[in-house]
């Protein structure tokens, strides 16, 4: 059959700053799979990624209402 190897890795962080009424989310997995024939003559490597962003932000403020009037970008959720 050959000889296989294969690497795995995956992330994920989350942010949330009350301050300003943002989060954010990141997931990534990635895959490395590779594949020689006993007599060494082929070889194969495959690389798969993947990312899965996530972003809430309030829209547009002006400065007086991030500050002291922060439930508004609550409301344009």
């Amino acid at each position: 059959m050959g000889a296989w190897d294969m690497f795995v890795a995956s992330t994920y962080n989350a942010q949330k700053a009350n301050v300003f009424i943002t989060k954010n989310n990141r997931l990534t997995a990635s895959i490395n799979v590779g594949w020689k024939n006993q007599k060494h003559t082929i070889e194969n490597r495959t690389f798969m990624h993947f990312t899965h962003l996530y972003f809430q932000m309030p829209g547009p403020l002006t400065l007086d209402q991030l500050f002291n009037q922060p439930q508004t970008s609550e409301r344009r959720r």
